[in-house]
């Protein structure tokens, strides 16, 4: 199935129910926790971050499955999740403006997604609540990805540009098989809100090694910095064992931009 919305289409998606075209943005809106219905199945709302505060599940603008195409601006206030790709789905994501989920930007489930020249942003608190439409405003919870990428899936991301996170703009729990290139990862300076991390790689899994830190290339990550101690990075990853940091380090150092992060911090690979 193949839904068009002026200039937002999403091809094999199942779309928040009842939403409303917004003619004045040319925009899917999601303007109410009552359009945020489609819920998340059961083993990812058994991530403790993914919990909302009352207890209750998180909900998805958009849930793509098998062969869907997601283009145009996705408004995914009053949502917890924006895009949530289905395990063992293949999605393409291109030209696509993502922004204002209340955790997670795109959700890589064990498929296998290509996001391209799409940017991400607004992930996080909101004011009020979260599920009235709030403004995106940094807080202390550990939780807001712009991309979030589980065991066994795999992704191509190139050319994107990811800002206004909360926690990280990427996390990836798998490197083999998965390619960030050339995307652009900014935090937001000095906060005392929480210690951002640019780009992590693994946890609790341990996925950099020297067949995989390749798959991390032409990326730019800056702006991450924790004001009350040392916590924040620009990249941070969780090292094969066996591998040698240095080596990894200075890798990743030549052949991405990565800088203006906390002092000492812009790459820790352990």
């Amino acid at each position: 199935n193949t839904v068009n919305l002026t200039n937002a289409t999403v091809a094999g998606a199942v779309l928040a129910q009842e939403a409303t075209l917004n003619t004045s943005s040319s925009s899917i809106a999601v303007p109410g926790s009552v359009y945020c219905t489609l819920t998340l199945p059961v083993h990812v709302r058994t991530f403790t971050a993914f919990q909302e505060h009352d207890g209750s599940w998180p909900t998805a603008a958009y849930i793509a499955t098998d062969g869907a195409t997601v283009t145009g601006e996705v408004n995914a206030q009053a949502c917890d999740f924006a895009v949530y790709v289905q395990p063992n789905a293949h999605v393409t994501i291109q030209n696509a403006t993502i922004h204002d989920a209340n955790q997670v930007g795109v959700f890589d489930d064990g498929a296998a997604v290509t996001l391209s020249t799409s940017t991400i942003y607004n992930i996080g608190d909101h004011v009020g609540d979260g599920k009235t439409g709030g403004a995106f405003s940094l807080g202390g919870t550990q939780t807001g990805f712009g991309i979030y990428v589980a065991t066994s899936s795999t992704m191509t991301a190139n050319g994107n540009t990811i800002y206004n996170y909360q926690k990280a703009g990427i996390l990836a729990r798998v490197l083999a098989g998965v390619f960030f290139r050339n995307n652009t990862i900014t935090g937001a300076g000095p906060t005392n809100a929480l210690a951002q991390i640019g780009v992590q790689l693994g946890f609790p899994d341990a996925v950099v090694a020297s067949t995989t830190i390749g798959n991390f290339t032409g990326n730019t990550v800056t702006g991450n910095y924790y004001s009350p101690s040392t916590d924040a990075a620009g990249l941070l990853g969780s090292m094969v064992s066996g591998e040698n940091a240095t080596t990894l380090t200075n890798t990743a150092s030549s052949t991405n931009t990565i800088n203006n992060n906390q002092t000492g911090q812009d790459i820790v690979i352990f």
